[in-house]
C-alpha cells in the first residue's frame, strides 16, 4: 500500500511541477519582452529628441538686411565693450576669421585677443542674403581699432560675414576683414630720413 500510494502521489504533483515550470518560464520570457521594448522606446525617444534639436530650422527672415545690421550691431559692441561671454557665444565652434594684414584665426586663438574697438559706425548699405541655415552679410564700416599693437584707420572699409543658424541663435562662422591698415611713420636710422610705410 505504501509504494502505491507513493506511485499515487508521483503521478498526480508531476504535471503540476511540469505546469509551474513552464509557467514559470512564460513569465520571465514575458518580463524580459517587456523590458526590452522598455528600453527601444526609451532609445527612441531619445534619438527623436536629439534629432529634433539638430535639425531645429532657422526662422524664415522677413528682412534679412535688417536682422544683419542688429547681428553686426551686437558683434561690434561686445567688441567695444570687452564682453568676452558675449563674444564667445556670438562665435561658431568652426570660426575663421582672415584680417587685413593677412593673419587668420581660429575661434580658440581669437579668444585669446579678440579686436580692441575704439568706436564704429555702419555704413548705409548692407545687403543680408538668407539661406536656409545660413545668413551672408556683405557691408562696410567707419572703424577705428587695434589688432596686434597696429591700429587701423577710421576709414570705410568693406566687410564679408557669414552667419549659421545653431539651434537657437545666429552664430558667426566666417569673418573677412578687408580694412586697411592706418599709416605708420618709422625712423630706420639716425642717418636716415623718416620714411612712410604701410603696415599689413
Amino acid at each position: 500500500m505504501r509504494i502505491f500510494n507513493f506511485l499515487e502521489k508521483t503521478r498526480v504533483t508531476e504535471p503540476s511541477r511540469l505546469v509551474s515550470t513552464a509557467l514559470v518560464i512564460a513569465a520571465l520570457t514575458m518580463t524580459m519582452a517587456f523590458g526590452l521594448a522598455a528600453c527601444g522606446n526609451k532609445e527612441s525617444l531619445q534619438a527623436t529628441a536629439t534629432s529634433d534639436k539638430k535639425v531645429n530650422p532657422a526662422p524664415k527672415l522677413e528682412d534679412p538686411s535688417a536682422t544683419g545690421r542688429e547681428l553686426i550691431t551686437k558683434w561690434l559692441t561686445a567688441l567695444k565693450d570687452r564682453d568676452l561671454e558675449s563674444i564667445d557665444e556670438q562665435l561658431a565652434p568652426n570660426f575663421q576669421i582672415r584680417r587685413a594684414n593677412g593673419s587668420t584665426a581660429t575661434k580658440e586663438e581669437y579668444l585669446k585677443s579678440p579686436a580692441v574697438v575704439t568706436s564704429f559706425e555702419l555704413s548705409e548699405k548692407l545687403v543680408g542674403l538668407q539661406h536656409g541655415q545660413t545668413l551672408s552679410l556683405n557691408w562696410a564700416i567707419k572703424v577705428e581699432e587695434t589688432i596686434g599693437g597696429i591700429t587701423y584707420s577710421n576709414s570705410e572699409a568693406p566687410r564679408m560675414t557669414s552667419f549659421e543658424w545653431n539651434t537657437d541663435k545666429w552664430q558667426i562662422v566666417t569673418y573677412a576683414n578687408f580694412n586697411a591698415p592706418a599709416t605708420v611713420t618709422t625712423t630706420t636710422s639716425t642717418t636716415t630720413p623718416t620714411t612712410t610705410t604701410t603696415a599689413g
